[in-house]
């Protein structure tokens, strides 16, 4: 089995027609769901296309949720969870409970997955206590979910990936240009340092198995086990990869839902525990990598994201250039 390539297949789907309601119908029908309504729907930033489907409904005498994965993926989010329920050695972390899997027909594959009414470990804002239970169950979840890995390892090298990351996020960003962003762009010069820094240390780096997308709405605290969601990510990255993922989504929700002026504070709890899970100065340059890597995903692409006012949006390009040029500075 092999990891998904989930920006690639929803590109692919920017180029195919889907009828919603169609295959909606026929899945329901087959599994014996009863589809009372649409909780998510994964798009392709901000086009109309979307990955996935998350529908609320009753299976059986049960709440559950539905949902059907749209993409052909190399490894189905089935495959996935039957895995990690299978090599998974935690007592505080599980994976999601399947009532019923419709293999991939085609393009689409669906499962009916347990509803889950759990709390967030992290909330909007956080703080240290809060902070620090996260990290809890990111030490466990890389003690006893990551120590076997079930896919295989990709052939190309680390720097060859990342530089495809960089292609592909530049690529997105064109398309997405809107006058509001035009002048916040990455310099041709700066991305060149910045790749030259991966190529070199990069030889020294081995692939990490782990989850791709773990952020703190990927892990809802269900009687009193933390529940592993968005399963379709499993696959290797590189070291604090997952660590600093989780930080760099929850900055992003932060500054979209309170603004700016709540940025630094809420970055500096989680900064200070990232920090702490480094034990000599070989983790604390592998982190620096990986601080970087998520800079340069937040500037080239994820930027588009926000529904933020333009003030706002120039203070934090400022910012997360400052923090650019310290660590490429630091990594030289």
């Amino acid at each position: 089995m092999k990891q998904n390539k989930i920006g690639e297949k929803l590109s692919q789907m920017q180029r195919q027609k889907i009828d919603e309601k169609q295959i909606v119908d026929s899945v329901c029908r087959e599994l014996n769901f009863v589809s009372e309504k649409t909780l998510h729907k994964s798009f392709y930033w901000k086009s109309d296309v979307f990955g996935a489907l998350l529908i609320l409904g009753k299976f059986g005498d049960k709440k559950a949720v539905l949902k059907i994965q749209l993409a052909k993926l190399e490894t189905s989010e089935y495959d996935m969870i039957q895995n990690l329920a299978k090599f998974n050695q935690s007592s505080l972390i599980r994976p999601p409970k399947i009532y019923a899997h419709l293999p991939y027909k085609g393009t689409y594959e669906a499962l009916i997955l347990e509803y889950l009414q759990g709390q967030k470990i992290v909330g909007s804002p956080t703080n240290e206590e809060e902070i620090k239970e996260f990290f809890k169950y990111w030490q466990d979840y890389r003690a006893n979910c990551c120590s076997h890995s079930w896919l295989e390892k990709p052939k190309e090298s680390l720097f060859t990936y990342i530089q495809k990351r960089f292609l592909s996020w530049q690529k997105i960003a064109l398309e997405q240009k809107k006058e509001k962003w035009l002048n916040y762009q990455l310099d041709e010069s700066l991305i060149k340092q910045i790749l030259a820094i991966f190529q070199k240390e990069t030889r020294k780096m081995d692939w990490d198995f782990c989850h791709g997308h773990l952020s703190k709405n990927d892990l809802p605290l269900v009687d009193g086990k933390v529940v592993i969601t968005s399963n379709i990510y499993w696959g290797y990255r590189w070291p604090f990869y997952d660590a600093v993922f989780a930080y760099h989504w929850y900055i992003l929700e932060i500054l979209n839902d309170f603004g700016f002026a709540k940025v630094e504070g809420q970055e500096k709890l989680w900064l200070d525990a990232i920090y702490k899970l480094t034990k000599n100065e070989r983790d604390l340059r592998l982190l620096k990598i990986a601080l970087l890597e998520r800079l340069c995903g937040r500037m080239l692409i994820d930027i588009f994201m926000l529904s933020i006012e333009k003030e706002e949006l120039k203070l934090f390009w400022e910012k997360s250039l400052a923090d650019l040029q310290k660590l490429i500075k630091e990594l030289k």
